[in-house]
């Protein structure tokens, strides 16, 4: 499988090169170390229009799973990217993560509509979710997410707490543009 894992354009930004989430970089070191097959970009430092370079991604990478989170202020571009994902391939599986949906899980799945949602530290998760994904195993006894049928959404119970940080991974800012911080 081939994922793609994005931070959120935000238009409103001033200093673009000033955006990189420590939470996305941690998510990015977690599947870096797994062994999943990841691609990084900020979106906030492409030149090209949103949907143009997603379209390119996404075909030239063959990508299977999107993966954008955030805050609730980050909305509308995870929204959007999620919007777009499926438009430029229908059955393209989408996952989002971050403070946004741990904070209000439901109202904010329904608002930006991904098929998986990631609740709380997302390192072990999103993984784990991949790797069930893959599998075909059965998703109904992942700790810490939420995941989409026809009538809404369905949560699983919480993960607990990392304990000790020295088991995950090292944030990787591969692909998120780190040098245009320097």
């Amino acid at each position: 499988m081939n994922v793609l894992l994005v931070i959120p354009p935000d238009k409103h930004l001033i200093h673009r090169e000033s955006v990189i989430p420590l939470g996305s970089a941690y998510i990015n070191g977690a599947l870096r170390n797994s062994g999943i097959n990841v691609f990084s970009y900020n979106l906030n430092y492409i030149n090209d229009e949103l949907f143009v370079f997603l379209e390119k991604i996404i075909s030239k990478h063959n990508i299977d799973i999107l993966l954008c989170g955030g805050t609730s202020y980050n909305y509308w571009g995870m929204k959007m990217v999620f919007e777009i994902a499926k438009m430029i391939k229908v059955d393209i599986i989408t996952i989002g993560g971050g403070a946004g949906y741990t904070s209000n899980p439901i109202l904010f799945a329904e608002m930006t509509n991904p098929d998986f949602v990631v609740l709380g530290e997302g390192e072990i998760t999103t993984c784990e979710l991949i790797r069930c994904i893959e599998n075909k195993e059965e998703i109904s006894d992942i700790e810490g997410i939420m995941y989409k049928i026809s009538t809404g959404y369905i949560q699983n119970p919480d993960r607990p707490l990392i304990e000790d940080i020295n088991n995950i991974a090292f944030p990787s800012y591969d692909g998120f543009g780190v040098e245009q911080l320097f």
